[in-house]
């Protein structure tokens, strides 16, 4: 089965390009088991004069039985919308500073910024033809699944602790050789692969409070809560999916991890060098608040106490024991139902 976590995210150049990556993983506490998957391409620099070449990108994926039912398969939704407008304040959200107008650009610290739309999209490729120095492109993947991006494992009991914990590990590669899916005919394309050069890729995973890191591949870089409720609200919310239920929004938190390749000093000398693969692996504990969580517990508290109750019944009273036994039975069934009902 194809994975984030498995498998490679695969992006392709027909000519040599600098790009910059911006990844938001959305992680909801309303909706546990879907994912949604934010990325942004900034082209910073074309290594060829005139040369206007095509991006590919290609996420793991492969369809299962009925997935082109429903809202089952995952879609690409284009967010260009939400940043060519020069007044709002989505950019600010993404760059964490206000761009500068300079025409039909934009500009931060001195690099141009033209927000795109992308050309062509039918998930999981994204082709992006004709493509500038300055372009970015925004899109957001909805409906994956949770086992795509994320492996669970149960860390907790409900019979000793009734706060339900798991520890998950989160993760994805881009253009990493080791996990390149190999049914993309990759061996024909690999120097389209190495067309691609990274001078920074930023990820930031959204989520609640009860999220704790434990481990990551790259260094943590900051942690914050989500500034500003109503902007962050519009932004998340689309027609087709909300990324973070609004409730959750004030609950939310942020963690930054970014790798860069080149700085202001390495600019200067000669033999400066961008990284042309990456991947990032996160392990972190998360406690989930749910007042299911607390009822298997009480329940099994009861049962035990009624089946010791039971015993010293049956010992002291052998001429009734049926009535004490047929309300074990429920008690015991009520037990499993409720430790079934908490797991889901």
């Amino acid at each position: 089965m194809s994975s984030f976590l498995r498998e490679s995210i695969i992006i392709k150049s027909t000519a040599k390009v600098v790009l910059e990556i911006h990844i938001n993983l959305f992680l909801s506490q309303k909706n546990p088991n879907k994912i949604s998957f934010e990325m942004g391409v900034w082209v910073r620099q074309i290594w060829e004069k005139n040369s206007y070449p095509t991006l590919q990108i290609i996420f793991p994926f492969t369809k299962k039985a009925g997935d082109d039912k429903g809202d089952r398969i995952p879609k690409i939704i284009d967010l260009s919308s939400k940043f060519q407008s020069k007044n709002n304040s989505f950019a600010r959200l993404i760059f964490n500073e206000k761009l500068k107008e300079k025409g039909e650009f934009f500009e931060l610290n001195d690099n141009p910024i033209s927000f795109q739309e992308i050309t062509g999209k039918d998930f999981p490729i994204i082709n992006i033809k004709n493509t500038h120095q300055g372009y970015y492109y925004r899109f957001r993947i909805i409906n994956i699944e949770m086992d795509n991006l994320i492996v669970k494992q149960q860390c907790s009991s409900f019979i000793g602790d009734p706060i339900k914990r798991s520890i998950r590990t989160i993760g994805f590669h881009i253009n990493n050789e080791r996990n390149l899916d190999k049914q993309q005919n990759i061996d024909d394309k690999r120097n389209e692969i190495r067309n691609v050069l990274f001078n920074c890729i930023n990820t930031f995973v959204v989520c609640n409070m009860g999220v704790d890191i434990l481990d990551s591949m790259q260094e943590k870089r900051s942690f914050r809560v989500l500034e500003d409720h109503n902007v962050w609200g519009e932004y998340l919310k689309l027609d087709t999916d909300e990324c973070i239920d609004e409730s959750e929004i004030p609950k939310t938190v942020v963690y930054q991890f970014k790798k860069e390749g080149r700085d202001k000093k390495q600019l200067r000398k000669k033999n400066f060098q961008d990284f042309q693969d990456f991947k990032l692996f996160i392990r972190f504990l998360e406690t989930e608040g749910n007042t299911w969580n607390i009822l298997p517990t009480i329940s099994a508290i009861i049962t035990l106490a009624f089946a010791a109750n039971t015993l010293y019944s049956f010992v002291n009273y052998l001429w009734c024991p049926y009535a004490t036994f047929f309300c074990l039975i429920i008690l015991i069934i009520i037990t499993f139902y409720l430790f079934w009902r908490s797991g889901k």
